[in-house]
């Protein structure tokens, strides 16, 4: 696991730097609403100001060039689509070899994953698996999106000041499937965040 933070969890806490932004030149947010991500292209099924494109995130495949993202950024979207393989594989068909994703979805134990009757999936430690080499179930090619993991993060991925609740973070990041099967239960997280890389040569 590396120590790189998300851009998106800086964004969210607004600590986000000029630097870590103007490295990716075209910014795609999925789902964005009301919050869209600095100097991105908002695209979403509700139209405000901040939305660029109005779609149906649902409705295959999306107006966008192929190759054509540096960062695309889903964060609290995915769990609202029909179909996670054929999102994934939109994002795969839009970024370029090279691009970073940042995926933020409910935990499927946090309450409000199961509670908000708009969710259509519910997320594991494993779920990017399917679209991740080097796996076991990537192997059974539901998809031939192919994408490369530069983290994986139980809870925002950023440092807590406060000592127990770092030491609760360190520890459930360091032995995911541990807390996943067990602890989970006792100390839900409320978020599961993945940095990915489109894999295309």
């Amino acid at each position: 696991m590396t120590k790189q933070y998300s851009p998106i969890i800086y964004h969210y806490n607004k600590n986000i730097s000029d630097k870590a932004i103007n490295e990716f030149k075209q910014i795609l947010d999925i789902g964005c609403g009301c919050r869209k991500f600095p100097n991105a292209i908002g695209i979403d099924k509700i139209g405000n100001g901040n939305v660029n494109i109005k779609w149906d995130l649902n409705d295959y495949p999306w107006p966008l060039k192929d190759n054509f993202f540096d960062l695309i950024i889903a964060q609290h979207s995915l769990e609202h689509l029909n179909d996670i393989v054929k999102t994934m594989e939109e994002i795969y068909r839009i970024g370029k070899n090279g691009a970073r994703v940042l995926i933020q979805v409910p935990f499927f134990r946090n309450l409000d994953a199961i509670s908000d009757i708009t969710h259509k999936h519910l997320f594991s430690t494993k779920s990017m698996d399917y679209f991740l080499e080097n796996t076991k179930v990537f192997n059974y090619h539901y998809s031939m999106a192919r994408f490369e993991q530069v983290g994986m993060w139980l809870g925002w991925p950023s440092e807590s000041k406060n000592l127990l609740r770092g030491f609760l973070k360190s520890f459930i990041n360091k032995f995911p499937n541990f807390y996943e099967k067990y602890l989970s239960i006792i100390y839900p997280v409320k978020n599961i965040a993945w940095e990915l890389i489109v894999k295309k040569i």
